[in-house]
């Protein structure tokens, strides 16, 4: 459960947080919140030695939708940046 509400406030307070990144570019803040993800992931997937067992087609997959993700992040970044948090954050959150 504590997991869950340090979760809902990390993804609540990220854009007010991006919004006070003034040096940082779009890219370099998207790029860097995927990395340190990145890296937790894999080292999830290392200590259970899970990363072996995946066939190359599903390493292709997670591969794209991770380049998806890293395109959704810099652009979500780059709406924070131009308009309001609350304009960007009601944007990404109308998606089906």
């Amino acid at each position: 459960m504590s997991a869950l509400l340090i979760a809902s406030i990390s993804f609540g307070s990220s854009a007010v947080f991006i919004r006070y990144a003034t040096q940082a570019s779009a890219l370099s803040l998207a790029f860097f919140r995927l990395a340190v993800a990145a890296l937790a992931m894999i080292f999830l997937a290392v200590s259970q030695r899970n990363l072996k067992s995946l066939p190359t087609r599903d390493l292709q997959l997670v591969s794209i939708s991770g380049l998806v993700l890293g395109l959704h992040f810099a652009t979500f970044i780059l709406s924070v940046k131009e308009t309001t948090v609350a304009n960007a954050t009601f944007l990404v959150n109308t998606t089906p």
